[in-house]
């Protein structure tokens, strides 16, 4: 195994130890695609996509709940901040890692027929707490036995499609475009890590970690990727330009690190990736929306900070009027394989840059220390924090600022 594949697949281990997010190996079965255990990809962080109506639940609330409903998950570090909503679910298989343009959250996982995905639609209730509704969909998307299957599924801002990954041992892997229940279409991606989809509900770019551009199984080179939507719903919807001269071929947006990480989009359309570096830290890079955009070439990041250890999940609030942004990240010790507190990077965007408002400080802190916090955010700017009561109970608490 080469030095590229040991640092891809130890990156990883550490997330998989850490947030024990769904990144499944998807085994040779006659009724089941079975699981490795629990893996993960930085896919815990980000919207993931359009998002939408955000839910009568989700939008409902604008009280700070009593700290003692979720005392048993975690605690809200940062004053500003408060958990707004609490809701609950005894019945969802897959990890909740994305926002989905149904208004709730959207999990993937393997399907019981071989090759088969299952994707889950969570919908909050009205009001602040209750039992999240749940909607299954199994989608014959022909991954193949003894490969990994993503921890995200993604919903994209353009063309009604969902993003869901595979990766295989030796890196090499394909991204799935689905549009409902049905594949549309399908392109080599080497180690597809997470992403998310930037864009205006007609056309838009799907941004990711990774090492490869969409429809290129050669590359081995870990990156922040991207790929523009080209054709329209009716004609040719896809991600590469097949000779048409107003769309843009995939590209690396900007090569840093040494594996890949987590990737975040507040709702303003800004940016936000974590990559491991040579020297054992994590750096954190921001890219204003302006930059980023579809049809936009490769642009430098802005370093926000760097941290040791490796990456949980990420997740961006957009600046207001009066306040800074906020991108919360979950660090994971690089040696014990723990999960950290969560902590909060202040960031504005000034003259078309992302720009780190003092240092990280904590956010949120977990009721068992170790314990990973899987979060990412809503088409309204909230956090949404997974976490377990017993064995069998998925709680998704909604962190939001303070009314």
């Amino acid at each position: 195994m080469n030095d590229e594949s040991k640092r891809w697949k130890s990156a990883r281990l550490a997330l998989a130890l850490a947030i024990g997010a769904s990144l499944m190996m998807v085994a040779c079965s006659d009724d089941s695609n079975g699981s490795g255990g629990n893996g993960g990809t930085g896919g815990s962080g980000g919207s993931g996509g359009s998002g939408g109506s955000g839910g009568a639940g989700g939008g409902g609330s604008s009280a700070c709940l009593d700290p003692a409903t979720y005392a048993d998950l975690f605690t809200v570090k940062d004053t500003g901040f408060c958990v707004v909503g609490l809701y609950e679910s005894d019945v969802v298989i897959g990890s909740p890692s994305t926002w989905g343009r149904h208004g709730g959250p959207v999990a993937v996982s393997a399907a019981p027929a071989p090759g088969s995905v299952t994707i889950e639609r969570l919908t909050p209730p009205e009001g602040a707490t209750g039992k999240l509704t749940i909607t299954k969909a199994d989608v014959d998307t022909k991954i193949p036995a003894m490969t990994f299957l993503g921890a995200q599924a993604i919903d994209l801002p353009f063309f009604g499609w969902t993003v869901v990954s595979y990766t295989a041992s030796d890196l090499t892997g394909e991204i799935i475009l689905l549009d409902d229940t049905t594949v549309a279409t399908r392109y080599p991606v080497n180690g597809f890590y997470a992403g998310v989809g930037v864009g205006d509900g007609t056309l838009g770019r799907l941004i990711y970690t990774g090492i490869s551009p969409v429809n290129d199984a050669a590359t081995k080179t870990n990156a922040l990727y991207a790929a523009d939507a080209c054709g329209t719903v009716a004609s040719m919807p896809r991600l590469v330009p097949d000779g048409d001269a107003t769309c843009g071929a995939p590209i690396a947006v900007d090569t840093f690190g040494v594996a890949s990480g987590p990737l975040a989009a507040d709702h303003a359309g800004n940016v936000f990736v974590v990559m491991s570096e040579a020297s054992g830290d994590q750096e954190a890079r921001g890219y204003a929306a302006e930059k980023v955009a579809r049809g936009t070439g490769p642009t430098a990041g802005a370093s926000l900070f760097k941290l040791p250890g490796y990456a949980g999940s990420l997740a961006a609030i957009s600046p207001g009027a009066d306040d800074a942004g906020v991108l919360a990240f979950q660090p994971v010790d690089g040696t014990t394989f723990d999960s950290l507190d969560v902590v909060a990077q202040r960031y504005r965007v000034e003259n078309g840059a992302v720009v780190a408002e003092g240092t990280p400080g904590v956010f949120l802190s977990a009721a068992t220390a170790g314990t990973s916090l899987p979060f990412f955010t809503d088409d309204e700017d909230r956090i949404w924090v997974v976490g377990q009561r017993g064995s069998d109970t998925t709680v998704l608490a909604v962190v939001a600022r303070v009314p």
